[in-house]
C-alpha cells in the first residue's frame, strides 16, 4: 500500500509541474526571451 501511495505522489507532483510550465508559458508568451532563459535554467536542474 505504501509504494502504490509513493507512486501517485510522485505522479501527481509531476503532473503539476507540467502544468505550472504550460502555464507559465501561456502567460508569457509576449515575454519570450525571459520565459526561454528560464525554461534553460528549469532543464539543466533536472
Amino acid at each position: 500500500m505504501h509504494i502504490i501511495a509513493i507512486v501517485s505522489l510522485i505522479v501527481a507532483a509531476v503532473v503539476w509541474i507540467v502544468f505550472m510550465i504550460k502555464d507559465d508559458r501561456h502567460k508569457r508568451k509576449e515575454n519570450n526571451g525571459l520565459f526561454e532563459e528560464n525554461e534553460k535554467r528549469i532543464t539543466t536542474r533536472f
